[in-house]
């Protein structure tokens, strides 16, 4: 990936652009980007965003942490 730092803070806006929990939409595009990344970049990423409610809900920085290692 040519620009990590730009990709991981458009990460971050867009789970923390929101005035409360971010809305599930979009937890489901971030989710569908870590697929894109698998295909694009031929990496498995273990973790993946979950919705802020669910009970045992991953830690978004989790996710991004396995990102930013992978990529």
């Amino acid at each position: 990936m040519k620009n990590p730092a730009e990709f991981k803070k458009a990460l971050r806006t867009l789970l923390h652009s929101w005035g409360s929990d971010t809305p599930p939409e979009v937890i489901w595009g971030l989710n569908d980007m870590i697929a894109w990344l698998e295909l694009e970049y031929n990496v498995t990423i273990d973790n993946r965003f979950d919705e802020p409610y669910d009970e045992n809900a991953i830690d978004p920085n989790v996710v991004i942490a396995e990102l930013e290692s992978k990529l």
